[in-house]
């Protein structure tokens, strides 16, 4: 019956291809009556299908049979622009999908519920059996004291089970983005209410979203109408695995449904900025209303949740993170967005720029603070490290790419701090060199209304440099060989690029010679003979750029400073070496 409808539906969208009229064809319906009186046939078939698919046993093909179909009315409906029909269309998509989402999934909830009550019953059962052998062991005991010599050097019965690790295991992971606290967490925490349903109409609405927004010029409604559509659906399906007492699976720490539905969301807008409508760079009501929907669908997963201090990271992370993927694939494939680090947010109309990019720093600012609060909370209680340095290197990384630059620096701010308390170098390396770039993102806009230029990307990178010498020579000084090696790395990573930033090789020949003196020195009074190896590489890669500029006619003034710093190093190694000549010797 699907089928003939969609056929129907497909008939009265082609083009007829004989133009001719037949006899008496004046006394037919016209196309439009015609397109009505079908879409009433089809909400009437609709319903009656509906109702015999809810008692199927596999729901998934009827479901799809019904998206098709409504698919078809709504590619017709646009079409023959027939704002009716496709509002009709909208109409019945939504409340199939609800109504489908309530009834439909019954069987799967039940399954769900059979193998939840299966495993309990299963446990229960080794429990009682194990205690019925720890009683019999116990009844036995004074038998066993008599011969209890006998059996000091053999072999004691262990039991393991296998099921029960496990379940232990999979907790053990979980624990990480969940909270596990709640009853039988451990033996049922695995099993899930799967929403095939809601995940099917919720794929379809994106799917639908990503033609509307690449077709047309209303991608601000269009986002608009998938967060709010997004929401319904991911409502009933929480309803359904609340009334089952099963929770909804997860993708790093968010509700799949929701997770799907921030994913579709970053679809949408991409197709809008690709979109044959027109797109300008000087508007950014787009971003905001990206952001708002993200934060919406995030705020969502958070609500009736006794886990919020592993929730809350999930979910800023995830609106973080996807609005980074958001700009970067943007950028990439020329969708007029913000290039990073070089937003002015007063170049542009107060509605149109100004108010949005401030809207979405307010965002950011909000997510690193909530953030750090949970961080701190981790602290105070003495709970374990939930991210590591890895997860909070990329967080410092990317909670910068979409600010305007307070988000960023406040974000190094308390992610240096967290990474300090939890003693992680990598961390507080991370936050340092990202520093110079938040700085000149910050400075490329604030610095022209009061009249003052702009300071380069260099100038920062070379004095936060030199500043790590500082804390290189604090580390030695305070033998915190922990955090040598994240300033010796901070001074390679930091000063050479920004030698080149300098326009002189001179400059570039001179901090070479200052990173080689770093190093060398540091790897001798620390016994570091890898730090001794690479200070003697940035010696040679100084002499190597001395002779580049011998080459193409350098002044002789360079060359004698260049001689000058190299001969002073090689002193000062030399007098080292020597001091220290029976401990490296011994290694």
């Amino acid at each position: 019956m699907m089928g003939l409808l969609s056929g129907l539906f497909i008939i009265i969208a082609l083009e007829p291809l004989n133009l001719m009229q037949l006899d008496g064809g004046s006394f037919l319906p016209d196309e439009t009556v015609n397109l009505y009186c079908l879409t009433v046939i089809t909400l009437v078939a609709l319903t009656l299908y509906l109702r015999r698919a809810a008692m199927v046993e596999k729901l998934l093909p009827p479901a799809i049979a019904a998206v098709g179909l409504l698919s078809v009315m709504a590619i017709t409906a646009q079409i023959k622009d027939s704002a009716l029909v496709l509002l009709a269309t909208l109409l019945m998509f939504i409340g199939s999908g609800a109504y489908l989402a309530i009834q439909g999934e019954f069987r799967s909830e039940m399954r769900s519920v059979a193998r939840k009550e299966d495993r309990l019953l299963r446990i229960e059962e080794k429990q009682a059996r194990l205690q019925k052998f720890v009683d019999a062991q116990v009844t036995g005991k004074s038998v066993a004291a008599t011969i209890g010599n006998q059996q000091n050097n053999k072999s004691r019965l262990k039991m393991i089970d296998i099921e029960m690790l496990d379940l232990v295991e999979k907790q053990r992971k979980r624990a990480k983005r969940t909270g596990t606290g709640g009853e039988y967490d451990l033996e049922l925490g695995d099993i899930h209410h799967r929403p095939v349903i809601v995940i099917a109409f919720l794929t379809t609405t994106i799917l639908a979203s990503i033609y509307l927004s690449f077709t047309t010029s209303l991608s601000y409604l269009i986002l608009a109408f998938c967060v709010v559509i997004s929401i319904l659906f991911i409502a009933l399906a929480r309803i359904r695995a609340n009334d089952i007492g099963l929770r909804l699976p997860d993708v790093a720490g968010i509700e799949l449904p929701i997770a799907i539905s921030m994913l579709g969301l970053v679809l949408v807008h991409l197709a809008g900025r690709v979109s044959d409508s027109v797109v300008g760079l000087d508007d950014a009501k787009h971003l905001a209303v990206l952001t708002g929907g993200l934060c919406i669908l995030a705020s969502v997963g958070l609500v009736g949740r006794n886990d919020l201090g592993l929730r809350i990271p999930n979910a800023v992370e995830g609106v973080v993170y996807l609005l980074v993927i958001d700009r970067v694939i943007a950028l990439i494939i020329g969708g007029e967005v913000p290039v990073m680090y070089r937003v002015d947010p007063f170049s542009g109309s107060i509605i149109d720029w100004t108010l949005p990019l401030i809207f979405v720093e307010i965002v950011l600012l909000s997510s690193v603070i909530a953030y750090d609060w949970v961080e701190k909370q981790r602290l105070v209680r003495g709970l374990e490290d939930h991210r590591g340095a890895i997860g909070r290197a990329a967080w410092v990384v990317l909670a910068g790419v979409t600010s305007i630059g307070f988000a960023g620096l406040l974000a190094i701010v308390l992610v240096f701090r967290r990474g300090w308390n939890w003693t992680q170098p990598a961390v507080v390396l991370t936050s340092w060199l990202m520093l110079p770039v938040a700085l000149s993102g910050v400075m490329y806009w604030c610095m022209e209304p009061i009249g003052l230029s702009s300071l380069g990307l260099h100038i920062f990178a070379t004095t936060a440099g030199i500043v790590s010498i500082g804390f290189v020579i604090w580390s030695v000084a305070s033998d915190s060989g922990v955090w040598l090696a994240s300033g010796l790395w901070a001074v390679h990573i930091l000063l050479l690029p920004a030698g080149f930033g300098w326009e002189n090789l001179a400059v570039v020949a001179v901090l070479l010679i200052v990173c080689s003196a770093t190093s060398w020195v540091s790897g001798i009074l620390v016994m570091r003979k890898s730090w001794r190896v690479f200070g003697a590489l940035d010696m040679i890669l100084a002499w190597v750029v001395a002779m580049i500029m011998l080459s193409i006619g350098t002044g002789i003034e360079a060359m004698l400073a260049i001689l000058i710093a190299s001969s002073v190093l090689l002193g000062i190694v030399t007098y080292l070496n020597q001091t220290y000549e029976k401990r490296i010797i011994n290694g």
